[in-house]
């Protein structure tokens, strides 16, 4: 029976595709987090290195995030939340916003796609079949709720009619911080 070989036998030999215009813009900006609207650096100034799994060259950094620098997203988020500009937002203002992103993703698919391949490993068909699709899908279906949840009246059980009103509110949790799989990094945004 005949050894199946490797088309790749090594690293080195593998002949990369050149990435787009667009990904090379993203791969070479200078990492930074974003926080409170603008980027910044991270507290500590710590990068972690980016490669290409498929070849196990370097494709760019990303910034190694601190305890203090999730605390100081949930801060601004916690700030941005209170202050009212999302949380007072008429629900249909919101559902168009989400949308809105959800369009823009959509519009730029191929970009968003070869950046997922890249970061991934992963075919870019896939990215393009399931990966973008599916944060795009996700943001339509969240931002539909902005506009359907609402409180409900509950009949109170085992007490008079018209001396109790029992109803539920639905009340925004808040901010949280999430730390994501590898595999899904756009559709995990989306959460």
């Amino acid at each position: 029976m005949a050894s199946v070989q490797p088309i790749v036998k090594d690293a080195d030999s593998f002949q990369q595709r050149d990435y787009s215009p667009a990904a090379k813009r993203a791969l070479a900006r200078k990492p930074a987090l974003f926080v409170n609207n603008e980027w910044v650096s991270s507290t500590h100034g710590a990068t972690l290195i980016v490669e290409d799994p498929s070849t196990g060259r370097e494709v760019g950094r990303i910034v190694d995030a601190s305890d203090a620098d999730v605390d100081r997203a949930v801060a601004a988020a916690r700030v941005a939340f209170d202050d009212g500009r999302w949380s007072d937002l008429p629900p249909k203002v919101r559902e168009r916003t989400i949308n809105r992103l959800a369009d823009l993703i959509e519009a730029h698919t191929a970009e968003f796609a070869e950046l997922e391949a890249i970061d991934n490993g992963k075919p870019i068909g896939f990215a393009t079949m399931v990966d973008v699709p599916g944060a795009v899908d996700h943001l339509r279906y969240m931002a539909g709720w902005a506009s359907k949840l609402g409180g409900e009246v509950i009949d109170p059980l085992g007490l008079p009619r018209g001396k109790v009103f029992s109803y539920v509110s639905r009340q925004p949790v808040g901010v949280a911080a999430q730390i994501i799989p590898w595999n899904f990094p756009l559709l995990m945004a989306t959460l």
